[in-house]
């Protein structure tokens, strides 16, 4: 048997708080003025654990921040170029792949005549060699135009 004083004493909280507990089944009323301690505060220690463990609105409003500053920081390295978007990587790779698969793959008609005019294996490689370190050097010196185009078109080699 406990009173209503000595159940706000053994746990800590008003007589209204009890009331509430009493209300949500933590606290057991078993009459008028009487209360049952130990099962009472059983009921109290696994109301606070519950408590405990269920995701409070301050740890929503946490990772919200947390959120909100990532994204922040990811939008900063974006504008100093700390970072690029992966679209526009790949965007950019496509269009300078593009570029060098067509003039590989113009390689032979435009060596075709020279290589048939050749008489040893030598000048055959001499001449594809010297037409490969144009096409490379070429290639090089070219730029890949992207960050001002219209929308919807791809970068390419200029």
């Amino acid at each position: 048997m406990a009173t209503l004083d000595a159940i706000c004493d053994v746990l800590g909280v008003s007589a209204v708080t009890v009331g509430n507990l009493v209300k949500s089944g933590v606290v057991v009323k078993r009459a008028p003025g009487d209360y049952d301690g130990a099962q009472s505060c059983k009921n109290y220690i696994a109301h606070l654990r519950r408590r405990a463990d269920a995701p409070s609105l301050v740890a929503a409003r946490t990772r919200l921040a947390e959120e909100r500053a990532a994204m922040a920081a990811i939008d900063r390295q974006m504008r100093t170029g700390e970072v690029i978007d992966v679209a526009h990587v790949e965007q950019v790779w496509t269009a300078i792949m593009s570029a060098v698969r067509t003039r590989a793959l113009a390689l032979p008609s435009k060596c075709a005549a020279r290589v048939g005019m050749a008489k040893t294996t030598s000048e055959v490689a001499a001449i594809l060699r010297a037409e490969v370190y144009d096409m490379l050097t070429e290639l090089s010196q070219a730029d890949v135009v992207t960050a001002d185009e219209p929308a919807g078109s791809a970068p390419s080699l200029a």
